[in-house]
């Protein structure tokens, strides 16, 4: 983790204001962001101690949530947005001298959904200029994000610029798709997800950018949520990625929970069959899953690897310092993208 901690303040002018607070799902040591008043009406927080990271924060003042309005930069989340910080001295994440690749958003329509969505792919530095073909990585966000997420609270495509500067990471195209189907609240029918990512996303993406097709070339990660999600999309095409990585996840419905009945068939017996391929090793050459020890998933992450150690499925189980946060997720990015395509 970075060494370098920072102070930041946070300010906002508000005169007619009687309570201003200060939210951030990032930021630690924030107690209850309550915001002190000066005498020209601008309301002050300070927080000590910030690792070089993105934070996304919100102020809530009487109540009311708003963004920052001398902030232009934000990111999403399912059905908000936020303010959003950056705290440098990352030399993984921060803005280098070095050449940069290109993020597009991008629509496209679903079968799955029958409408359309929305996703967001990184480019590596010269793609617009060349022919040739490059790998791909399909890189998924959690639960209440959206596909902005890697690129803007998570900074990815500074890490993939900066990685492969580095001459660390093999330049790839890398696809961020909306792991929720439906909007905030609306619960999606199961298996919607790898639905669309097979049947509109996938083709989608490979009818329009030069991207290789074999196992060797395509990789899949994601964190939290998107590592459930990835752990689907091996199981539905045992035979199509070569490298995976869950990050901060498992396998949903391994463990037992209060009020929630066992699942029938569990997902191992649904499985059986691509566990079998995977156990193989003739496509997937390397799956990683890392979590942190403070994390409320651990448990499940743990009977993940157990679950694949039973059926012989080869895969390396990490466990590192930190929890459920992007502190965390940024650093796994790092660690995992270099080892795929090698």
């Amino acid at each position: 983790m970075p060494k370098r901690n920072a102070r930041v303040a946070f300010r906002l002018r508000a005169p007619g204001a009687r309570e201003v607070r200060l939210g951030s799902p990032d930021l630690q040591g924030l107690g209850k962001g309550e915001m002190i008043r000066d005498p020209a009406g601008i309301w002050n927080l300070a927080v000590d101690n910030v690792v070089p990271g993105a934070y996304r924060y919100r102020f809530l003042v009487d109540g009311v949530e708003t963004l920052d309005p001398a902030s232009g930069s934000t990111a999403e989340s399912l059905g908000n947005a936020w303010s959003l910080r950056l705290v440098e001295g990352s030399n993984l994440f921060d803005l280098r001298d070095v050449p940069h690749g290109t993020v597009a958003r991008v629509p496209y329509r679903s079968t799955a959904t029958n409408g359309w969505r929305r996703a967001h792919v990184y480019t590596p530095p010269g793609y617009e200029s060349g022919r040739g073909s490059y790998p791909i990585l399909h890189l998924l966000h959690g639960s209440g994000d959206t596909d902005d997420a890697w690129t803007s609270v998570g900074r990815a495509a500074m890490i993939f610029d900066n990685l492969i500067a580095d001459g660390k990471m093999v330049p790839a195209v890398v696809a961020m798709p909306a792991g929720h189907t439906r909007p905030a609240g609306t619960p999606a029918p199961d298996g919607e997800f790898v639905r669309d990512f097979l049947e509109s996303w996938q083709p989608f993406l490979e009818s329009r950018w030069r991207i290789r097709r074999d196992a060797r070339h395509r990789a899949v990660a994601g964190l939290s949520m998107g590592g459930f999600h990835t752990m689907e999309l091996l199981a539905a095409r045992p035979d199509d990625f070569g490298t995976a990585g869950v990050f901060s996840a498992g396998i949903g419905g391994l463990l037992p929970r209060p009020g929630r009945p066992a699942a029938n068939p569990s997902w191992e017996t649904m499985h059986a069959d691509a566990l079998a391929r995977l156990a193989t090793g003739k496509s997937l050459r390397s799956l990683w899953i890392a979590i942190g020890k403070d994390d409320f998933l651990l448990e499940t992450s743990r009977a993940t690897s157990a679950l694949l150690q039973r059926h012989k499925v080869a895969h390396q189980h990490v466990e590192t310092e930190g929890g459920h946060t992007w502190l965390v997720w940024r650093e796994y990015l790092a660690t995992f993208a270099p080892t795929c395509f090698r």
